[in-house]
């Protein structure tokens, strides 16, 4: 009898302790998928704002690039009034 319970105390201690271990490489694999998606938000957060970036310096460009083209042509009729 006292074996038994002895037994059947050893069996739901291992099952616990399996539980537990169980439980606890949950958490890491929770805290690592964790990371995993802020690493890949902050990235893509990173591409957005060089992709805004890189249109915000083109649409400057181009607008610089127009008016380097006035610039000219008012020089271009400044010269052919004198």
């Amino acid at each position: 009898m006292v074996a038994m319970q002895r037994k059947t105390e050893e069996l739901k201690n291992r099952s616990m302790k399996q539980m537990i271990r169980s439980q606890k490489q949950e958490g890491v694999n929770a805290r690592e998928q964790d990371k995993m998606y802020k690493r890949q938000q902050q990235r893509q957060d990173l591409i957005n704002r060089i992709n805004e970036e890189n249109d915000r310096r083109k649409s400057i460009e181009t607008e610089v690039g127009r008016l380097e083209t006035e610039e000219a042509e008012w020089i271009k009729k400044l010269q052919h009034t004198n």
